[in-house]
């Protein structure tokens, strides 16, 4: 059976994407440009400022399911937002489809196992080709003290293997890595 989320946890993910991605001054553009609202009112700009979460939500309110998935859609699509993409999934993805972080560890267990992972390809150079190079290659990621993710692809991956850690910590640089893309992950 699907879990029920209730819509107001979607109003709440949603005003949240856009509190953490857009400044107070451009909050109610981006309604707007979002199709939270029509036109930008008077009085928009310093309501904003007070709180752009309030703001927002205080729009989406009244608006129906179809509505909010609708505006959900437009703002993970706009800027990532990766909570809110994980409760759009949960909304619209039938359970039967999903995968459960316990699976996805137990995946990632038996895929380590699997040497080399990706036949004669080197593992960062498969990864640069499916995230992209600046993804894996870029020096502002930084996780456990390394900058990086080149350099924490390569500690968990070959030195601290996903199978010889506990499942929140061997899982944790991978699920970085989604949120930082802002990409499902094994979905």
């Amino acid at each position: 059976m699907d879990p029920i989320i209730p819509l107001d946890a979607l109003r709440d993910r949603i005003a949240e994407a856009v509190a953490a991605h857009v400044k107070a001054q451009h909050v109610p553009a981006a309604c707007v440009r979002l199709g939270i609202q029509t036109t930008v009112e008077e009085g928009d700009s310093d309501e904003a400022f007070r709180s752009k979460r309030s703001y927002v939500k205080g729009r989406i309110v009244e608006l129906a399911r179809a509505e909010l998935l609708r505006i959900a859609e437009k703002v993970v699509a706009e800027y990532g937002a990766p909570v809110l993409a994980e409760t759009l999934s949960e909304m619209t993805t039938h359970s039967l489809q999903r995968v459960s972080p316990l699976v996805r560890h137990d995946v990632l267990k038996v895929l380590n196992q699997a040497d080399p992972l990706f036949g004669d390809l080197p593992l960062i150079d498969t990864l640069c080709e499916v995230f992209g190079e600046n993804q894996i290659r870029s020096p502002g990621f930084e996780l456990y003290g390394r900058t990086g993710l080149e350099e924490n692809i390569y500690q968990h991956y070959y030195k601290e293997p996903l199978a010889k850690q506990s499942i929140r910590g061997g899982f944790s640089l991978l699920e970085a890595q989604r949120e930082r893309c802002g990409l499902p992950f094994l979905a």
